[in-house]
């Protein structure tokens, strides 16, 4: 008989400590199609079958022979001989070594059978070859993880939960205490959605906050930026940096001095552990993209800019795009669990009726968040970024600095609220209310006021 050792070890070990061992079997999913040899999968057959119809607890070698004798006649004698080499070979406190030894194989049979599919696959396209690798790719690391043991005792939970708090109060903090004090760190594996109307800051937010702020830090930062590329991202953190008005630049109006601030800082932007992909991508190419920056180099946050433009790959045609939206930021989410890194979305807000030509509107609401999809839902944070209401659209020309407030509409772990701050939207940087007042003084204080 050509058996394997850990089937014929869990099936001796069930019948040695059936409660303790079939148990563990049981909610670690494992299945009569797991078994490879014919014989111990009539075996596990069996016993799965003297566990429902009569418990757990009742599973011993002259129940499973009955009820194999049963489905099974002509194999009994074989079967027997199977049951007492399992039983004389079995170590019941083993039986987790067997049961992952199963779940291992079992992840070798979806493997091959993956990597055929995706061949023929391959073989019949008409150039999705780059998606149809990413879908594969996609599925690998699903079928790669292997379900921990059931650990949930009530020692195990107590620690989990002071471990978070731990990690919460190791989190990455804001760069700015007015926000921080309501925002409360960022916290792996958290979703933060940062959502606003056009030319509101809000990449520009993420990129001073969170990108060039954290790397500056250490901290390795994956970026998927869908709306710009790659020299246009670093030439905006670098006038942020360096405080040089980026339309200028942009015209070839800069001076000898701001060039010289300019090459420095990008001198220090391109040396930061900051991974940028500057492509319009599918979620599949996105998931793939992610898993590898982290495996590799341990991204702690993934920022994705702006989940609208993400491409659409195989979903269903009749799905709407709110439910695809949805399906994507509950995508994100789950790489973010999966790999123990903040996750950041970028969002626009459906603009309803809230455009005036003359004045500022009012603050967005959740309501229309939820019109792209199941975004709200999936966010432990929303953080809206928007022109103070209720004032002159003629006061936000490029040139001037811009009332904004950033507020907090959910917070699933802390507060809400409203924070004032300033958009220098020349220089592409955040201040506080505090720090422009303080820059006006020292202003005025410069020329003689």
């Amino acid at each position: 008989m050509d058996l394997n050792e850990s089937e014929l070890g869990l099936i001796g070990a069930c019948i040695l400590e059936p409660i303790n061992c079939f148990s563990l079997a049981r909610k670690r999913g494992i299945d009569a199609s797991d078994f490879t040899n014919t014989q111990t999968a009539m075996l596990w057959s069996s016993i799965s079958h003297v566990a429902e119809s009569a418990g757990v607890e009742n599973i011993d070698a002259l129940s499973i022979m009955r009820e194999a004798s049963l489905k099974h006649p002509n194999a009994i004698d074989d079967l027997r001989k199977v049951v007492d080499t399992a039983v004389e070979h079995a170590v019941a406190p083993h039986s987790e070594y067997y049961i992952t030894d199963i779940i291992h194989n079992r992840k070798r049979k979806e493997a091959h059978s993956l990597f055929a599919d995706t061949i023929r696959e391959l073989n019949r396209s008409n150039g999705n070859t780059i998606e149809i690798i990413a879908n594969a790719a996609r599925h690998a690391q699903n079928i790669a993880k292997i379900d921990a043991p059931d650990n949930d005792t009530p020692e195990n939970i107590k620690e989990r939960i002071l471990q978070h708090q731990r990690d919460r109060s190791s989190g990455f903090q804001s760069k700015w205490m007015s926000v921080e004090n309501i925002l409360g760190s960022y916290v792996a594996p958290e979703n933060l959605v940062i959502a606003g109307r056009p030319s509101a800051g809000k990449t520009a937010f993420v990129l001073e906050d969170i990108v060039l702020d954290k790397a500056m830090q250490g901290i390795p930062i994956g970026l998927v930026e869908l709306e710009m590329d790659k020299e246009s991202l670093y030439m905006r953190m670098a006038a942020s940096l360096a405080h040089i008005n980026t339309f200028r630049f942009r015209t070839a109006q800069w001076t000898d001095e701001e060039y010289d601030a300019l090459s420095d800082a990008l001198e220090k932007i391109i040396r930061l552990p900051i991974y940028i992909a500057d492509k319009r991508m599918s979620m599949p190419e996105i998931h793939n993209w992610a898993a590898y920056h982290a495996i590799k180099y341990g991204i702690r946050f993934l920022v994705v800019d702006f989940l609208q433009l993400i491409k659409r790959s195989d979903e269903p045609r009749n799905m709407s795009t709110t439910d695809i939206v949805g399906g994507w930021s509950a995508d994100i989410k789950g790489l973010g669990k999966d790999y123990n890194m903040s996750t950041v979305v970028i969002s626009q807000l459906n603009r309803g009726d809230s455009r005036t030509k003359t004045q500022t509107p009012g603050p967005p609401t959740l309501e229309a968040l939820r019109a792209s999809g199941d975004i709200e839902q999936n966010a432990d944070i929303v953080m809206f970024i928007y022109k103070k209401p209720g004032m002159s659209e003629r006061e936000f020309s490029m040139d001037s600095d811009w009332p904004i407030e950033i507020a907090i509409e959910k917070h699933r772990n802390g507060p809400t609220g409203t924070v004032p701050m300033w958009f220098i939207r020349r220089h592409q940087r955040f201040m506080t209310q505090l720090q422009y007042e303080d820059q006006g003084r020292q202003h005025a204080e410069g020329n003689g006021g």
